[in-house]
């Protein structure tokens, strides 16, 4: 069995499930510095905060299950926030 390592970037409200295609608000310093290293195509694991109260979420703050997606798109607003445009491909744990 092959083992890859994907990033996590946790949501706050929302899910993502296979076979959807999701546009997500990215606020968080971390989150931020993880979506401005992704590119179109690239693989990433997202996860959903049990509380949206966690600043920091660490894994025990997630659902156990999270969505394997690929990024079709990064955008930044005219504002300068970003927007990631994900589509879930598959689930992991």
């Amino acid at each position: 069995m092959t083992t890859h390592r994907l990033p996590l970037l946790p949501l706050r409200v929302g899910a993502l499930f296979p076979s959807v295609v999701l546009t997500v608000p990215v606020g968080r310093d971390k989150s931020t510095a993880l979506v401005q290293t992704l590119t179109r195509g690239d693989l990433v694991l997202v996860g959903r905060q049990r509380s949206g109260e966690a600043l920091d979420p660490q894994r025990e703050d997630l659902h156990d299950i999270v969505t394997v997606a690929r990024v079709h798109r990064v955008v930044r607003t005219t504002d300068g926030t970003l927007r990631l445009v994900l589509e879930g491909v598959g689930r992991a744990r």
